[in-house]
């Protein structure tokens, strides 16, 4: 387990993105990035090339667009279309940031209980077309658990989520936030999916409202936690994946130091 601890680029959207090389400056290679794909702002592209040269040392990774893709949606349709057009500019992005995997969650939208089935059976078909385009470039796909029960939006429960990435023998990241507001036992989730968990999303929330709150603000007890997700899975990064601009101060920056300094002290406790 490295101490790097990898910062999702939600809170900062396009208009401050520069502040990527700020927070680099100051935490070296003990921080890493990973960048919410946003190429339907017009502006995101040439933000993110204005900014590379100075934080290309760093771990990169990139996560799925939110808006305008929908892998569960089926092939042909506009939304399917889109989704497709925006993979194959991630992928160059990929690429030219040398990052190793690639953040999908198999749906963003509301689920119609009609149309789960389709939806899934979308979803994995996609998977398969993205771990086909990804795969040639050396770049891993990470599929999330993604989507609440507030919204309606999650796709699959804990045992359907479980047992369909056993199937598949998929790579996971596990968004603690989504697991903790749909009821998830995450204890039980780590210790089934160990084996194939690479990632985890760090937040909080009151246990039903996806609020992407700092790592202790909320119900979910971190100080546990952590030590829990270290032992069960060391090799996995970790993410700070908040949305709130403002949490980008000295709340991001107090967890940041936080969890860097939690996985310097137990580098060497658990064995990979």
């Amino acid at each position: 387990m490295n101490s790097t601890v990898h910062v999702n680029t939600c809170p900062f959207g396009p208009g401050q993105i520069n502040k990527l090389a700020e927070i680099g400056k100051v935490y070296g290679t003990d921080v890493g990035f990973e960048i919410m794909a946003s190429f339907d702002d017009r502006d995101f592209e040439k933000k993110i090339v204005d900014i590379l040269p100075e934080i290309l040392h760093h771990q990169i990774s990139w996560h799925c667009p939110v808006r305008l893709a929908e892998y569960s949606a089926a092939k042909g349709t506009p939304e399917y279309e889109e989704s497709m057009k925006q993979l194959q500019t991630i992928k160059r992005f990929c690429k030219m940031t040398h990052s190793d995997h690639y953040v999908m969650r198999f749906n963003n939208c509301v689920v119609d209980p009609a149309k789960k089935d389709d939806m899934l059976f979308n979803a994995l078909e996609a998977y398969q077309e993205i771990v086909d385009l990804f795969g040639k470039s050396g770049c891993r796909v990470y599929v999330e658990n993604s989507g609440t029960i507030d919204e309606g939006t999650m796709l699959l429960d804990q045992d359907e989520f479980t047992l369909i990435v056993k199937e598949y023998d998929m790579d996971v990241l596990v968004d603690i936030g989504h697991a903790h507001a749909n009821g998830w036992n995450i204890t039980k989730l780590v210790e089934d999916l160990k084996d194939q968990i690479w990632a985890y999303h760090l937040h909080n929330n009151d246990g039903k409202h996806d609020t992407h709150n700092r790592i202790h603000d909320g119900t979910i007890d971190y100080d546990n936690l952590l030590n829990f997700l270290a032992e069960q899975t060391p090799g996995a990064e970790w993410v700070l994946e908040y949305e709130n601009p403002d949490d980008l101060g000295d709340g991001l920056l107090d967890d940041l130091e936080e969890l860097i300094a939690f996985r310097k002290m137990t580098v060497g406790s658990f064995q990979l």
